[in-house]
């Protein structure tokens, strides 16, 4: 009889052996308590007082960079795929439910949960961040998608276990300039010279995006 946790126990039932033993195991998915008492076939009585079972969260043990890494696009866009992480238990399985943050350390670049960008393109509003944290799913995933700032140049974003600090991932990208928009002198103007001489001064241009991004 159990009462309490929702679990697997199996065999509820069956016949004692030899010795007079019967064995069952419990699984359960949940964190929490399970209560069993044994009671006789066609009986109404216990045989066995209650025997409470705690089931716990494994601890996290691995953090895997699954994708994301090493990814460039152009500013203001998103990268082309999610920043992906897996956290597994001491045994190797995919840990459910264990919080991830994501942080933007470096550069310029906002994140966006996958049910945040379903609503922006639905609506519009951007909804994005600078810091996001996300529960692992029954696998072990996290991840968010990053839509790059206006800036170019690198971008590092730390996924970081809540519980576990000291278990992180950096991830690596770069954003790249938009397309040239605009050129500016800048260097070299407003010079005089004679005729068969060069100028003093190199004339110098810089190309640029329209955020002020150098274009090379």
């Amino acid at each position: 009889v159990t009462s309490g946790l929702s679990a697997n126990v199996s065999p509820l039932q069956g016949m004692t052996d030899q010795q007079g033993s019967f064995q069952a195991s419990a699984f359960s998915a949940q964190p929490g308590a399970l209560t069993l008492q044994v009671q006789e076939a066609h009986s109404s009585e216990y045989l066995s007082a209650a025997q409470t079972i705690e089931f716990i969260v494994p601890a996290a043990s691995v953090v895997e960079l699954v994708t994301g890494a090493g990814q460039s696009a152009p500013v203001t866009t998103l990268l082309p795929h999610p920043l992906t992480i897996r956290v597994k238990d001491e045994f190797g399985r995919g840990l459910s439910g264990a919080e991830v943050q994501f942080t933007v350390v470096h550069g310029t670049a906002d994140l966006l949960l996958p049910a945040s960008l379903a609503v922006e393109k639905e609506s519009g509003v951007k909804l994005s961040l600078a810091a996001a944290t996300v529960l692992t799913d029954g696998e072990g995933f996290a991840g968010v998608q990053v839509r790059l700032g206006t800036q170019s140049g690198d971008i590092e974003i730390q996924s970081m276990l809540v519980a576990y600090p000291d278990k992180k991932i950096n991830f690596r990208c770069k954003s790249l300039p938009a397309a040239a928009a605009e050129l500016n002198a800048v260097h070299g103007s407003g010079q005089t010279g004679t005729t068969s001489h060069r100028l003093s001064q190199p004339l110098r241009v810089q190309v640029r995006d329209q955020y002020g991004n150098g274009v090379p």
